[in-house]
């Protein structure tokens, strides 16, 4: 859930050394008691104890920078910079003072001018490791990553034991997607130092990132186990358990992480992230409101906060906050991922495509924005971009599962069955509990005519996901095309029991109906369906048939008026007002719409009778040799396929 760079934080480091020399991070930790808080929830590294790497030298500059140093070990922060300040008059020339004080100024979110400082101190002492990993520290939190890595290889070719600056390389690295690098360089930091709980934190971001929440978890715990009050562990492991779908239990240690921490702003967001996955978004929204109540400027709350609008359906809301996260910071790809979702879902793809493609720019590594691209371009009917998408999704991250389920359906767009097969396969090896992946692989089967596979795939979609009502939609569609009329009843019945509005439920089941010669039953269903959906075609044809079936002529006459009002191209849909009105004795403008049928279509007379079945009460053959009579031609007898009834 979170990829980002507040989650991460950097130490409360005294730089010492005389000279600005490089030092490696020490064994203890900033101490978090009430009155003594130096670790903030946005620095999370351990500080280098000023005691341990203490230089003294004499003078007054040197003085005035030990004053300093133990003033930012106790929190005093203003007290430490006026110190820092005193130095710097005393010695203009003094690198560790302007270091000291760009920490500082640092731990207050002042990154412009704790790199004003970091750089003078360079400038003065090109040598000191830790001025380049303070500086580094700043980019990363003004997400200015190319720069912060210049700065963190630096400190790393200084100091090859700079653990600091492996943990804020790592960051960046996951930031940016760069996952195996990252895992590289927390391992390192962890080989230099076993008790370093960011580069554990930070290790077990990467690992969950990419899938392996065993390894994750295990790096949460640990961290736990080293500081149990180090609260970005217990977040961390909330997330874990959010993945995992564990939501009671990721609510619980994120409300331990409050407890530990009242202003610990990523624990809201954690925990606003949880409650919006158990669908309780009104009190997401109000940890996500705490969050910016905290911190007004932080653009990941707004992105949050924005998702749980949208899932309301509030829709304006949710790009007022999208917007809001961007303005804040125009680099946050997530948030124009979210906008982009957010424009996709209403249809408007090519500004969908905008914003994922400035997500792309910002973040090259950004596995779920060519995933989200790639499904806006599929609904455009740009198959192969789409494709091209989902392959950089899985380039990026391999056990991205949903990139392999929406190029399997792709795929299946395109006719390639076994193509998408293998990409479900994939899909619900990474993730065995992929319902979806096993109801869209049903769909595949179906569309193999493979009916029995279908069916089982269905039957796991259902084991996993029991309220999922377009498995039992699709169930029961394969159920009727094996003649199972009373379980594909059933199945359809279930479907429209989880969700009354599914107007592709009540379709199939008015055709099963209809199959049965239960007439009535199936107008019902399909005057249902379009009383939900007016604009499905498939169901007025549907309902044509049975009017025409009935005897109802003018009904069925009216319904093929209205598919063709839509759909002007559509020949089989003249062939049946032709036969609408031939029974009704309306021989010329019958004549008119068969010949447009055959012009249309001259094939169209087949998919006519595979849509009215073969028990239709209405006489094609006499009918149709009026109509023939009245052309002088014959139309074709070749077969096309079938295309009625609805899989979702």
């Amino acid at each position: 859930m979170f990829e980002r760079s507040v989650f991460l934080a950097a130490a409360c480091l005294a730089v010492a050394g005389a000279t600005c020399q490089p030092h490696a991070a020490g064994a203890d930790e900033a101490k978090t008691e009430a009155g003594n808080k130096v670790l903030t929830m946005e620095q999370t590294q351990p500080m280098v104890d000023a005691k341990t790497v203490l230089y003294v030298e004499a003078g007054e500059a040197e003085a005035h920078c030990e004053r300093g140093l133990a003033f930012l070990h106790e929190g005093r922060m203003e007290d430490a910079i006026g110190c820092f300040d005193n130095a710097i008059r005393s010695d203009p020339n003094h690198a560790r003072a302007y270091a000291s004080r760009g920490e500082v100024r640092r731990l207050q979110h002042d990154y412009d001018r704790a790199i004003a400082d970091f750089s003078r101190a360079i400038r003065l002492d090109p040598n000191c490791a830790l001025a380049y990993w303070g500086r580094g520290e700043a980019r990363r939190f003004k997400e200015d990553y190319e720069p912060a890595l210049a700065d963190f290889d630096r400190a790393i070719r200084l100091d090859p034991t700079c653990v600091l600056a492996y943990g804020g390389r790592g960051d960046v690295r996951c930031l940016r997607g760069d996952y195996d690098h990252a895992l590289a360089d927390f391992d390192q930091a962890l080989r230099l130092n076993p008790k370093y709980l960011f580069a554990y934190w930070g290790r077990g971001k990467v690992r969950r990132l990419q899938g392996d929440y065993d390894r994750a978890l295990a790096d949460f715990e640990q961290a736990i186990r080293l500081d149990p009050r180090f609260v970005p562990a217990y977040a961390g492991r909330g997330e874990i358990r959010c993945v995992r779908g564990d939501y009671d239990r990721a609510i619980a240690d994120l409300d331990l992480a409050v407890r530990l921490d009242p202003g610990c702003v990523l624990a809201y967001l954690a925990r606003g992230q949880a409650r919006c996955k158990k669908g309780n978004y009104d009190e997401a929204i109000a940890d996500f409101s705490e969050a910016i109540r905290l911190k007004p400027s932080l653009p990941w709350a707004y992105n949050d906060r924005g998702f749980a609008w949208e899932a309301k359906g509030e829709y304006l809301k949710a790009i007022t906050d999208y917007d809001t996260a961007i303005t804040i910071s125009p680099r946050l790809a997530e948030a124009y991922n979210r906008r982009g979702h957010l424009w996709s879902q209403h249809g408007e793809h090519d500004r969908a495509i905008a914003d994922y493609d400035k997500a792309i720019e910002i973040n090259p590594y950004y596995a779920l924005a060519y995933n989200n691209r790639g499904l806006a371009r599929e609904a455009k009917g740009e198959y192969h971009k789409a494709i091209a998408d989902y392959a950089m999704a899985i380039g990026v991250n391999p056990r991205l599962a949903a990139a392999y389920n929406n190029r399997g359906h792709t795929w299946s767009q395109r006719g390639e069955h076994d193509r998408a097969i293998a990409d479900y396969d994939k899909a619900v090896e990474i993730d065995p509990n992929y319902a979806a992946a096993y109801c869209n692989r049903g769909n595949t089967w179906y569309a193999k005519g493979e009916h029995d596979r279908a069916i089982a795939d269905y039957d796991k979609a259902i084991e996993i996901l029991p309220q999922l009502a377009r498995a039992y939609n699709n169930r029961g569609w394969s159920k009727y095309h094996k003649g199972e009329y009373d379980d594909a009843i059933a199945d359809l019945d279930k479907a429209i029991e989880i969700d009354p509005a599914f107007p592709i439920a009540y379709d199939n089941r008015g055709t099963v109906h209809r199959e049965r010669g239960d007439l009535d039953e199936a107008l019902a269903d399909y005057n249902e369906a379009l009383r939900l959906d007016s604009n499905s075609m498939v169901a007025r044809c549907h309902r044509g048939f049975i009017h025409q079936q009935t005897g109802s002529l003018h009904l069925a006459i009216a319904d093929w008026t209205n598919v063709l009002e839509h759909e002007p191209g559509f020949g089989v849909a003249f062939f049946a007002r032709a036969i609408a009105r031939a029974q009704a004795g309306d021989l010329q403008q019958a004549a008119a719409d068969y010949r447009k049928a055959l012009d249309l279509d001259p094939h169209c007379r087949q998919p006519y009778l595979d849509w009215a079945g073969p028990n239709n009460g209405v006489d094609i053959e006499g009918l149709t040799s009026k109509l023939d009579s009245a052309l002088n031609e014959s139309p074709s007898a070749a077969r096309v396929p079938k295309f009625a009834g609805r899989k979702e």
